[in-house]
């Protein structure tokens, strides 16, 4: 009869250590899913202004020396795997048809 209770009380305190900590992590894999998202979004912004950069300074210079569409490439790269889309296609296209170097001679 003593074992029958003390098997309860066993089983109700492991039970219940198991549930805490399974809030817990849950909990815990939220806020990290919250922070990542946060992250994510951040460096997408900070890539989209890089390339509107980008195509601004070029654009009006009317060239853009290769290392420049390489840095463009790799950014544009990035900006896309983090699911950023829209004008910035248009401006990396506009960006990558530019010539490689000054109009009328190398710079």
């Amino acid at each position: 009869m003593i074992w029958d209770g003390v098997v309860r009380f066993v089983v109700w305190l492991a039970t219940s250590l198991v549930g805490g900590a399974a809030t817990m992590l849950v909990g815990r894999c939220k806020a990290f899913r919250r922070r990542d998202q946060a992250l994510r979004d951040g460096v997408e912004s900070l890539l989209r202004s890089q390339l509107i950069s980008f195509h601004d300074k070029y654009v009006e210079r009317g060239y853009c020396p290769l290392y420049a569409k390489e840095a463009a490439r790799r950014s544009y790269d990035a900006y896309h795997a983090l699911g950023g889309n829209g004008v910035v296609t248009k401006l990396y296209d506009d960006l990558m048809a530019l010539p490689e170097n000054p109009p009328g001679g190398v710079p």
